[in-house]
């Protein structure tokens, strides 16, 4: 929870979990806001300590596909992203394995995109598993 979310400030925030673990132990607002209170208190210096973790790492961190594309992590708006980023990495590693097996194979590329391959002949399912076999891993540094 501490990494990603925050710390409520008060008792009027909807649909967080700290809130409601205190709803279910504490009864009534007032005793309820000064658990709160005493939270934070006691969390401060770690959610300190996280802050600035999470700002070096969006300062410095880099995502790195599985085609050795790298983008600094401060690059991305969004997860997702994130997720497309890493994923069209695959996406272009797996046809770019497999067309490389073209002559091995007996298949002849005639286009390759980074999400498919154009081919004269049929790709044997041999060729398709061997580059499934294939696979670099996803860097984060």
């Amino acid at each position: 929870m501490l990494i990603t979310g925050h710390i409520p400030t008060n008792i009027k925030w909807k649909d967080t979990s700290i809130i409601d673990a205190l709803k279910e132990e504490i009864d009534g607002s007032l005793e309820i806001t000064a658990a709160l209170g005493r939270l934070r208190l006691l969390l401060g210096p770690l959610t300190r300590s996280l802050k600035k973790w999470r700002k070096l790492i969006e300062a410095e961190a880099k995502v790195t596909n599985m085609l050795g594309l790298t983008r600094a992590y401060r690059e991305f708006e969004k997860t997702s992203e994130i997720v497309v980023h890493i994923l069209q990495g695959q996406e272009s590693y797996f046809i770019h394995s497999l067309t490389l097996l073209a002559d091995k194979y007996k298949f002849t590329p005639l286009g390759n995109e980074h999400d498919g391959l154009i081919t004269m002949g049929k790709i044997p399912d041999e060729a398709i598993q061997t580059a499934r076999k294939l696979r670099a891993f996803t860097v984060w540094s």
